[in-house]
């Protein structure tokens, strides 16, 4: 058991119930409602109703300059070229020109990582360009035709000495920014995995092949076929081949003597904390590379006709909601947290053995949000927390049985873990913004830009990110086509920025008083310290997208952590019996010593906790 200490040497424990008492005495931390403005139109950039957010200038990205995002705007004098802002009016300009005049450049993708990284399409084909948010900051690092290739992709790796990987022409290269420093490293183009000194696993496009590479030469080898998952996991790569039998053999690369299990059926699996859940045809398993799969529950199916899993998100690197059909029931919401007993019906939402027709969620705030077909409501969106009593309509947005709609999978934007802002259209108010926090309470329309029927969002292009507290999003209010607006958030109730190291690598679940409070931390490779205060005002800024959102004032030490050799920790902190302590928020976040990081820490996400009983 770990001992732990408070920040100013007294015992751990009498520092948190003394904070707790503290914030209850004076109502902080509890639940509120969400104050964010209506949106506001940021800047007319290009005057008139064509808008200056177009089809190919509609990319927005967070900018290496804190508190900033990147625009592609379109002011009819530069073409579709690069901006920045930090949610203002003043603080929005021009960065740079990219192609001079006004042809415009076409933006296809990019990446945070130690700068911008944008993927280009110039009249001499397509660039990569790396940006510090700044116009003398901002230079090509390669191109097409240099290269004598006629493709190139957005960087997979990036390595210690400044090399990355990347696909041209079809096939995986390793490069230093240069022509001459650029080498083919004879695998096809597919998903690529460290594999560790700077070698690499490839999952090749068709979803049936894993390659390895040591990230050097050109002599690739073929090391698995008939793959049919993968997941990083255990120290290694995890991946699922057929069997002859049509079952499939879990084994894990990379790893001496390395992990394997057979499932007697095909399966798609997933990294879940410090297992895998495979979901095959009938059966759900968990497998933590050690010990035999466990079998979690057996369905009269759990796969579409497709092949894949019915299943909508996970609340948490753990949790996971999916919709089997166990038989009786129909394809109705379940929860499973890999183990036997926390698998469980959540509702029948469609009495008997029909089924109810659900659609992939989100996260926020410690719920899953999916849409549902009732014949009395529609298709609406309804909430969990991964309890049947927690499991609930969270409105009906479009009344009596017509429905509203929302694209979950492109259509979300501004995805924190406090709020999401979603692009959702009803007959009344045509497309527009809605903000929620995952309860009915929180859930509202933000305001209706386009009045009327009209819509001023996109359902299948909708891009947020975030400038501090504020959120830009291109809307349509009628009269300005479509240009940045702002949505000002108070701070207290702004959705939270990406930790530095973009992964969500800490895990605090809702603890519950008299009891060990159980953390946790996946895909660790260094050692950190796991903090709970109140939350704080609102997020500060210690990186271009990573924030920190507990009180440093308040702050707390309730573990060191140190990961095993396949990345995972677990640890446990005692929580006080104290009735009065029940519904505080407390926010949990940790931080690891990183030398390789630009501020010499990584800020992992921000998880908020209410205690119970």
């Amino acid at each position: 058991m770990l001992t732990t200490r408070g920040l100013h040497g007294r015992p751990a424990r009498t520092v948190i119930t003394s904070v707790c008492l503290t914030l209850l005495s004076a109502g902080a931390g509890l639940p509120g409602a969400i104050t964010a403005q209506a949106p506001r139109l940021l800047l007319d950039a290009l005057p008139g109703a064509a808008g200056s957010m177009t089809a190919t200038s509609f990319a927005i990205a967070p900018s290496p300059r804190a508190g900033e995002v990147y625009l592609a705007l379109d002011d009819g004098v530069h073409g579709a070229e690069l901006w920045r802002s930090d949610g203002t009016l003043g603080g929005t300009s021009l960065v740079v020109d990219l192609t001079p005049g006004p042809a415009g450049t076409t933006f296809w993708m990019n990446a945070q990582v130690d700068g911008l990284w944008l993927l280009v399409q110039r009249p001499t084909g397509p660039e990569l360009w790396r940006s510090d948010g700044t116009a003398t900051g901002t230079a090509r690092v390669l191109d097409a035709a240099g290269l004598g290739a006629t493709t190139l992709s957005m960087p997979q790796l990036h390595f210690a000495d400044g090399s990355f990987v990347l696909e041209i022409d079809g096939e995986l290269a390793r490069s230093d920014g240069t022509a001459a420093g650029t080498r083919r490293l004879g695998v096809p183009a597919g998903f690529a995995y460290d594999a560790g000194g700077g070698a690499l696993w490839v999952l090749e496009g068709g979803l049936r092949e894993v390659w390895f590479s040591d990230g050097r030469s050109a002599n690739g080898q073929l090391v698995a076929t008939g793959v049919g998952s993968v997941a990083a996991a255990f120290g290694g790569l995890a991946i699922g081949s057929s069997t002859p039998a049509g079952g499939t053999t879990l084994t894990v690369l990379g790893v001496t003597p390395a992990p394997q299990a057979t499932l007697p059926e095909p399966v798609l699996f997933w990294k879940r904390g410090d297992a895998i859940l495979a979901f095959g045809t009938t059966r759900l398993w968990s497998w933590n590379g050690i010990a035999a799969p466990v079998l979690l529950g057996t369905f009269a199916a759990v796969q579409d006709p497709i092949g894949a899993p019915f299943f909508a998100f996970a609340q948490d690197d753990r949790s996971t909601l999916f919709f089997p059909d166990d038989g009786v029931h129909g394809h109705e919401p379940w929860w499973t947290d890999g183990t036997p007993a926390g698998t469980r019906l959540l509702a029948d939402l469609t009495p008997g053995p029909a089924s109810t027709v659900a659609s992939p969620g989100f996260t926020v705030e410690g719920h899953v949000v999916f849409w549902a077909f009732q014949p009395s409501t529609g298709n609406e969106p309804w909430t969990t927390d991964g309890t049947p009593v927690g499991t609930t309509l969270l409105g009906d947005l479009e009344p009596g049985p017509d429905s509203s709609f929302v694209d979950t999978f492109s259509g979300a934007g501004g995805i924190g873990f406090r709020r999401v802002v979603l692009p959702i259209t009803t007959s009344a108010a045509g497309n527009e913004p809605w903000v929620s926090d995952g309860t009915p309470a929180g859930t509202r329309l933000l305001g209706d830009v386009n009045p009327g029927p009209a819509s001023s969002g996109q359902p299948y292009a909708y891009w947020t990110w975030h400038a501090g507290t504020t959120l830009i999003v291109a809307l349509d209010d009628g009269s300005h086509g479509f240009e940045p607006f702002a949505i000002d958030f108070a701070a207290a109730s702004a959705p939270l920025l990406g930790g530095c190291s973009g992964e969500a690598r800490y895990l605090a679940h809702d603890p519950v008083l008299g009891t060990p409070w159980r953390l946790e931390a996946s895909h660790v490779a260094i050692a950190g310290a796991a903090l709970v205060a109140a939350p704080a005002a609102g997020p500060s800024l210690v990186g271009p997208t990573c924030s920190v959102q507990l009180d440093l004032a308040t702050s707390v030490l309730l573990a060191t952590i140190v990961p095993t050799a396949n990345g995972e920790w677990t640890g446990t902190y005692p929580l006080p019996s104290a009735a009065g302590l029940v519904g505080l928020r407390l926010v949990t976040q940790a931080a690891f010593l990183d030398p390789t990081a630009p501020l010499g820490v990584t800020i992992g996400h921000a998880w908020f906790a209410t205690l119970g009983l």
